[in-house]
């Protein structure tokens, strides 16, 4: 009896010693809340970075979700909200909306990331929710086409359509927020506006933006071996099939770090430095300041990708800072 209590001491006094040095690095080394490093650990376990680590595993996987795109997209029933959950049938899509229990101050047009690949996620409907609830704001989700299936232009075909018909309907400020590929689908759009001379929106909040879908940029290599969710030769390949073949990826509506970035009124962005996407946030970043923009970036140091939309400190932090952006 008395060596196991001696066992069961030292077990005990190792996982507390493991926890401080844990905690320890988390907060000295990477500058991050203990959270933040708990929830790297999960994407890790998780292997998410399997799917993009290959152009052969990204064809796979939009083999795999060819088969399920163009089924009605239903809501998971295992996912509940604080906000009034409003589906609506718009020009052949499913449109969400979150309506707040409070004053309705604002409007969100959300577009949700996913490599223009994967569908709605369970964590970016959460997020809708929260900044429906935080912001006072109708936030509006259009189930947009997909590749393989689709390519770009038909989703820019529907936001033709729903961009004025929000505007024509209520006169409140109007956000456009994109993570991720959605950043870059939303930054792609409002160059789109500037192009034809349509009224930019009050704000624009980028994500984690994919700005480049070729990946052109050198530095990606480096920050790439950090990234537990991310990996460049899967996206290459998934922006080239929502470009389409008769599109160069590097188009602005696909990669709008090469369009006319003067069109742009009020840009928001975020970046973490564990992501293969922050040389190219930050590169564009300092592109809008030179273009004249109103430009602010939250670079949250020690972070993954598609920070704010996880359950942790830093979550936060960006949240208050996504609600100032959105009643500036």
């Amino acid at each position: 009896m008395k060596r196991i209590k001696t066992l069961l001491l030292i077990v005990m006094i190792s996982l507390a010693v493991f926890a401080a040095g844990f905690a320890f690095v988390s907060v000295h080394v990477y500058h991050r809340s203990i959270g933040a490093s708990l929830m790297e650990l999960r994407l890790q376990s998780k292997n998410s970075t399997r799917v993009f680590e290959t152009a052969q595993n990204a064809k796979k996987y939009m083999q795999r979700r060819a088969k399920s795109e163009d089924k009605w997209y239903e809501l998971p029933k295992d996912v509940s909200f604080e906000s009034t959950m409003i589906v609506f049938h718009y020009r052949n899509i499913k449109l969400l909306a979150f309506v707040p229990e409070s004053e309705k101050k604002h409007i969100v047009l959300y577009l949700h990331g996913g490599a223009y690949v994967s569908q709605i996620s369970k964590n970016q409907l959460r997020f809708c929710d929260r900044l429906a609830q935080q912001s006072d704001s109708v936030v509006l989700a259009p189930i947009y086409p997909l590749a393989p299936n689709h390519r770009f232009s038909e989703t820019y075909l529907v936001l033709e359509h729903l961009y004025p018909d929000i505007r024509g309907y209520t006169d409140l400020p109007l956000t456009i927020l994109g993570d991720s590929a959605g950043g870059g689908l939303a930054a792609g759009f409002c160059e789109y506006l500037g192009v034809w001379g349509w009224e930019q929106p009050e704000h624009l909040i980028l994500i984690c933006p994919w700005l480049d879908a070729t990946l052109s940029n050198p530095d990606i290599k480096r920050y790439a071996k950090h990234d537990p969710t991310l990996s460049p030769k899967g996206l290459r390949r998934m922006g080239k099939a929502w470009a389409g073949p008769y599109t160069n990826a590097k188009d602005y509506r696909i990669s709008p770090m090469f369009g006319e970035l003067s069109y742009f009124r009020d840009v928001t962005l975020f970046t973490g430095t564990r992501e293969l996407l922050y040389p190219d946030v930050v590169k564009f970043s300092e592109l809008l300041q030179e273009a004249g923009a109103e430009t602010t970036l939250h670079v949250g140091n020690g972070l993954n990708h598609n920070y704010p939309l996880y359950d942790i400190l830093e979550a936060g932090e960006a949240m208050r800072q996504i609600c100032e952006a959105i009643a500036r």
